[in-house]
């Protein structure tokens, strides 16, 4: 007698199938004519339920969940005594690690403002270490990780550019001249680019022409040329 009860108990507890055949309404008028049906009050926050949403409906002895489902799949469905509370899915944590952790595959082409390919550039996954550089075509290809990716190209004598990375279809990336030209570019000992006026100590101009007929009898010695301008 006592499972009779609990069965018995546990099936009223939920809204007998439901059939109904709507084409272009919306949630709400939706929601009020499976109450009409089951005798059931749905209980929401209005600002969490799509409700001017347009749906359209064929159903026969459906469960509610399963309506719900078709036209809410983001809305979770619970009954408790005569309501059915309706509320936003909890997003599984789990999955979304997982997306950022996934490396996805991203090409291009990196070109100036003459539509030159710019070989050598710099293509880095922004906040990362993750960098390749183009080849003689203007042409990267990158491994990105994380949720909406940004890339970040440079080049010597270009303003560097920060894009979203797009996957699945080749990327088109300008860089712009940024104003500095070449001649005022220092290379230093450590093979860091900086401008002659930014520097606080006297540079040493080396021309190209007394690099070439210049022979080190010690080629030690040829290494530590500390600052070139080139």
């Amino acid at each position: 007698m006592l499972l009779c009860s609990i069965a018995t108990l546990s099936l009223s507890a939920q809204p007998a199938g439901i059939s109904v055949s709507v084409k272009d309404v919306t949630v709400k008028e939706l929601l009020k004519q499976i109450e009409a049906q089951s005798g059931y009050t749905f209980a929401y926050a209005n600002s969490q339920i799509p409700l001017d949403r347009r749906v359209s409906v064929n159903a026969v002895d459906m469960s509610v969940e399963a309506i719900i489902a078709e036209v809410m799949p983001e809305v979770s469905v619970r009954t408790e005594d005569k309501k059915i509370l309706l509320s936003p899915r909890k997003k599984n944590k789990d999955n979304k690690k997982e997306k950022e952790n996934m490396r996805q595959t991203v090409t291009g082409t990196v070109y100036d403002e003459n539509g030159e390919p710019v070989i050598g550039a710099t293509v880095m996954q922004r906040n990362t270490s993750n960098a390749v550089t183009t080849d003689i075509d203007g042409h990267f290809t990158i491994n990105v990780g994380g949720s909406e990716p940004t890339i970040r190209v440079s080049y010597i004598g270009y303003t560097p550019s920060e894009v979203k990375a797009i996957v699945g279809k080749p990327m088109k990336i300008k860089l712009k001249g940024s104003g500095i030209n070449l001649d005022e570019v220092v290379v230093t000992a450590l093979g860091i680019t900086r401008e002659q006026k930014s520097l606080g100590y006297a540079v040493s101009k080396v021309s190209s022409d007394e690099l070439n007929n210049s022979v080190s009898g010690n080629w030690l010695r040829g290494c530590f040329i500390t600052r070139v301008k080139i």
